[in-house]
């Protein structure tokens, strides 16, 4: 890397590609040798290291690269970034996980594994795990130049094949836990840029996450071709988008056919720049949802769709369009715009679930209301037996229809049964008082018959 490294010649631009003015004789095109933008003075009035170029001097960069190394060189600094050492993204993306993981514990259960591994790998998962150094060079030299200096920065002061070494480590460990794990340059890459930020344990545990709960079965366990039904569907979203015009949905579907599949397949490595794919890793950790991606994939054909329309067969520089152009801060207002229509729908659910509850707790309280009055009038009228009055009158209608009925026959049976026993009580007095003149009339005829037979006696 310290030798200056060629590059191809660059045809001639009309214009400036970042502020857009004409080049003349008095603004000439000059070039950036980290993006190979055609820019004029004023654009492209930095000189510094240009990684995979010249290590040694500095060169021509234009501001936009200007900026993007600072802001690579804030991310590796801000977060404590070192290549298979835990970072402050660590921390974060371990708060996402749902089973509330701990470090130590992940750690533990990693080297438990690998120790497992090592004895009881399949002859054939052994071979595969050899290869791993080939494709990880193959990934290196396909890189562009923002992934070149990220890549750079966190792994110069490693040794030879250190890199290789810890990568065959991690997926040795996965394939022993999942043998039909086919080995393959998507998973290795996807291993190799998650130990930019974490260590050997925790990139088992976060590949395992985008395995399991966010289903990213095309990355890692398939090399499909994207079907019609997918393509379909994103059709179906990208309908959504305001920034795509009817008219332009031709145009989009073959924007889709061409290039979806490069994205989803390998998460738009080499299709954005190092901050935009650390801000799509996270939003996927975050929301632990495959359809974030799908949705990227939409945003990034709605903002160069044109580009599309006019060098649609020129994939180098439609790639290349938007590399040099997509910003996270586009990203971000995109998702956020979709983050605040579901945060929106959620806060209705929960506004309607919570009109649901008091309406409920309203209609208990009613329902106990209404009870606690049933419950008084049958004390009040049937038990005490009190008359029925005004008050009683006004509690009765308060209640529902059936209710009514309910209280108005038990009231109606109650009178019935207070004149049953009304006139039981009557005729047990009569019977009684009837008894007690016969029994008197019994006494009286013994009377005479004794006074008889005594008088008999007598005469």
């Amino acid at each position: 890397m310290s030798t200056i490294k060629k590059t191809l010649p660059r045809p001639k631009q009309q214009r400036c590609e970042i502020c857009q003015r004409n080049f003349s004789l008095l603004l000439k095109q000059h070039q950036c040798k980290r993006c190979n933008r055609a820019v004029c003075c004023d654009c492209g009035r930095f000189k510094v290291i240009v990684v995979d170029y010249d290590l040694k001097t500095q060169h021509r960069c234009c501001i936009i690269c200007k900026d993007e190394q600072l802001n690579i060189q804030d991310i590796i600094a801000k977060e404590q970034l070192s290549f298979n050492k835990n970072s402050l993204i660590t921390n974060q993306w371990l708060r996402y996980s749902l089973d509330n993981a701990r470090e130590q514990d992940l750690i533990n259960e990693y080297y438990m594994i690998l120790g497992q591994s090592k004895n009881n790998l399949s002859t054939s998962a052994t071979e595969e795990l050899k290869s791993i150094p080939i494709i990880l060079n193959q990934i290196k030299n396909q890189y562009n130049y923002s992934m070149k200096e990220f890549d750079y920065y966190l792994t110069k002061d490693l040794m030879d094949n250190m890199s290789a070494i810890f990568i065959q480590s991690i997926l040795q460990c996965l394939i022993y836990k999942n043998p039909n794990i086919q080995l393959n340059q998507n998973l290795v890459q996807m291993t190799y840029f998650l130990l930019y930020f974490h260590s050997q344990p925790l990139v088992f545990h976060f590949i395992n996450c985008f395995r399991e709960e966010i289903s990213l079965g095309r990355f890692l366990d398939q090399n499909d071709k994207v079907k019609d039904y997918e393509i379909d569907f994103l059709l179906e979203i990208a309908k959504k988008n305001y920034l795509i015009e009817p008219t332009d949905l031709l145009y989009f579907r073959k924007y889709l056919e061409r290039h979806v599949e490069r994205m989803l397949s390998n998460i738009f490595f080499n299709i954005v720049n190092i901050q935009c794919l650390i801000f799509i890793y996270d939003h996927v950790l975050k929301f632990r949802d495959y359809f974030e991606l799908e949705k990227i994939v939409t945003l990034i054909g709605s903002l160069y769709l044109n580009d599309f329309k006019q060098k649609g067969l020129d994939d180098e520089y439609f790639i290349n369009q938007i590399i040099k152009n997509t910003k996270p801060s586009i990203l971000k207002e995109y998702l956020s715009k979709e983050d605040r229509i579901r945060l929106n729908e959620k806060r209705q659910t929960y506004a309607k679930s919570e009109d649901i509850f008091l309406l409920q707790l309203q209609q208990r309280m009613d329902h106990q209301n209404e009870t606690k009055q049933v419950l008084y009038l049958l004390d009040d009228c049937l038990l005490k037996r009190q008359p029925l009055n005004n008050h009683h009158k006004q509690l009765i209608s308060q209640l529902n229809q059936k209710q009514q009925q309910i209280i108005t026959d038990l009231l109606k049976l109650n009178q019935n049964k207070q004149k049953e026993q009304d006139d039981n009580q009557l005729y047990q007095k009569i019977e009684t008082h009837s008894n007690s003149s016969t029994q008197i009339k019994f006494d009286k005829s013994e009377l005479v018959d004794q006074n008889k037979v005594l008088m008999e006696y007598l005469i």
